[in-house]
């Protein structure tokens, strides 16, 4: 970014300053050593971070932030949402079954996965010691199916959830009931 509405961008600071209160802002880019102008629609996110998380068979799943989908961020595949992985604990199912970190979780047993209640809903209803079948789609856009088994004696489900304006968590288990 070279400048918006004219006026030049060294930093995130500069941005934030010239696109603050604006619904639409004009911005000259550099790309293949040509400047281009272009108008932007700017938007309003929230910057709170993470205020779920879902703990399943050993993954630490949480909701894609909106500036990541908001951005066009999202690989091809995983366009219309899902959970992201952001952890594996070692020596869960999911490590078991080699499941990857910083990817998207589009499907569970071939459900697709919008958002994080989606993926709570299909989960809330999966039975212990059951094949779980989970596609993911990479950064890259490629596309992988793993299966693993539940196990909610040691790798119950958990939703964690900050609440709102505070920096507490509460904890609630879904489904770890043996």
């Amino acid at each position: 970014i070279l400048n918006i509405n004219g006026f030049p961008v060294a930093d995130v600071e500069d941005v934030e300053d010239q696109v603050k209160g604006k619904s639409k802002v004009t911005v000259t880019i550099q790309r293949n050593q040509e400047e281009k102008t272009v108008d932007v629609i700017t938007a309003s996110l929230p910057i709170a971070g993470t205020s779920q998380v879902v703990a399943f068979a050993g993954l630490s799943i949480q909701p894609i932030f909106p500036h990541v989908a908001f951005s066009s961020f999202m690989p091809e595949g995983a366009e219309n949402g899902g959970v992201f992985i952001v952890r594996r604990m070692s020596g869960s199912p999911a490590d078991q079954s080699r499941i990857p970190t910083n990817v998207w979780i589009t499907h569970v047993n071939d459900n697709p996965v919008k958002d994080i209640d989606d993926f709570l809903e299909i989960v809330t209803n999966l039975e212990n010691n059951s094949d779980t079948r989970i596609k993911i789609v990479t950064r890259q856009g490629v596309s992988r199916a793993y299966t693993l088994k539940t196990d909610f004696h040691y790798f119950g489900t958990q939703l964690l959830e900050r609440k709102v304006g505070t920096t507490d968590w509460t904890n609630q288990s879904i489904n770890n009931e043996v």
